[in-house]
């Protein structure tokens, strides 16, 4: 990647993850907040009181080919298995949210780790 790239990747406030509906095969795309560090996007997927992940999360379990597309670039991703805890990527968050966006939006305890590796600009 060039530098250009990771400082859109370390800059931009959010992007869109598209990945392969689990159950239809189809395209699904939303839109997410997100840290970059070391060639990597982290997120914070919510969780409900049974336990019960995002479906963008489980999607990426079933299929973890994805792509993101931030500002004018698309990035081809790989969901690896998170090395981070939930303690760092808050943390990497707060650094780059602030923390009146953690209060509001990550306050609650329920969330799982989601780190993609970028690949590569998708062609």
């Amino acid at each position: 990647m060039t530098p250009e790239d990771e400082h859109l990747l370390g800059e931009s406030a959010e992007l869109d993850l598209t990945t392969t509906g689990r159950a239809t095969g189809q395209p699904r795309t939303v839109e997410l907040w997100f840290a970059y560090e070391s060639g990597c996007l982290y997120f914070l997927a919510g969780m409900d009181e049974k336990g019960v992940s995002t479906h963008w999360r489980s999607n990426l379990e079933a299929n973890p080919d994805a792509t993101v597309q931030c500002g004018d670039k698309s990035f081809n991703v790989l969901a690896e298995a998170a090395d981070s805890g939930v303690a760092e990527v808050r943390a990497l968050f707060l650094r780059k949210y602030g923390d009146a966006v953690m209060r509001q939006w990550y306050a609650r305890p329920q969330y799982r780790v989601v780190r993609l590796r970028v690949l590569g600009v998708r062609s």
